[in-house]
């Protein structure tokens, strides 16, 4: 989900800024202008070759030649970024593994998170609207294309508030 957000997002940006450039002027010494190719997503136009309302200065949006290469090097930038994400994430796995300064920290953020839990739990007002949404979450109807975890349809695991941290009933 995150590559194709990221993906649609970088075209979405390249195409704005593409879109958004200004025009280069021709050459005043040009005998013959080049001949305008007519975009592809618009019906044929007039001599011009230029989408309705569109400045004549203005180069067209997408022709064949233009879309084919902006997409390869949208593909390799976006190919790019995903590695450096994924280098960036190892790094900091590794230096979660190998800091002790963050371990402590961390061990730190777990007992202080079961403090407040346990705090959280004494309350029984809300205590009852957990309980009354992990049984609405029940009842939730499978996302489409959501996967099924160890055999069981999605919607099945509610998210239980922590079980050490939960009353004990007598």
């Amino acid at each position: 989900m995150k590559k194709t957000t990221a993906f649609a997002a970088a075209i979405a940006l390249a195409g704005l800024l593409t879109y958004s450039l200004p025009a280069q002027e021709p050459p005043a010494d040009s005998a013959a202008p080049a001949a305008a190719t007519p975009p592809v997503f618009t019906p044929a136009q007039a001599a011009t070759g230029q989408p309705q309302g569109q400045p004549p200065n203005r180069p067209t949006p997408f022709n064949v030649e233009m879309s084919a290469e902006f997409m390869r090097k949208v593909m390799e930038t976006s190919a790019k970024i995903e590695a450096i994400i994924k280098e960036a994430a190892a790094r900091r796995a590794e230096i979660f593994k190998t800091n002790g300064e963050i371990q402590d920290y961390q061990a730190r953020m777990i007992k202080l998170q079961e403090q407040i839990n346990a705090i959280l739990s004494t309350d029984p007002e809300l205590t009852k609207l957990e309980m009354e949404r992990d049984i609405v979450w029940t009842t939730m109807p499978p996302m489409p294309g959501a996967r099924m975890r160890a055999g069981v349809p999605p919607g099945m695991f509610p998210m239980m508030p922590n079980a050490a941290a939960a009353p004990q009933t007598k």
